[in-house]
């Protein structure tokens, strides 16, 4: 089964009164709020059984590889993120879910 990605809405435009097809708008790579969802996409990437932890950079490097190079992802839009975000815990050196706490 295929799908249709090309997702859109119709509205009425206000200039005109007359019915127009809104699409999908590509979102930036600055959008701090796609950044922290393609971070957690990543962080549950990497959690491969519970508990499982890893490095900042194997994070980084997989929220690369899943935002593709239609997102650029800058160091200072990630560390902010990664300052103020709650899905993720320090263990040691290395981060794992919230969620996947053992203790």
């Amino acid at each position: 089964m295929s799908y249709d990605f090309d997702v859109g809405s119709q509205h009425y435009s206000y200039e005109t009164g007359k019915r127009a097809r809104e699409t999908n708008k590509v979102v930036s790579g600055r959008d701090l709020e796609a950044i922290v969802t393609l971070l957690e996409v990543a962080a549950l990437s990497l959690t491969t059984e519970e508990g499982a932890t890893f490095a900042r950079e194997r994070l980084i490097a997989e929220a690369r590889e899943l935002g593709g190079s239609e997102i650029e992802l800058r160091d200072e839009d990630i560390d902010i993120v990664l300052q103020k975000q709650s899905f993720l815990t320090r263990v040691g050196k290395e981060l794992r879910l919230r969620w996947a706490n053992t203790g």
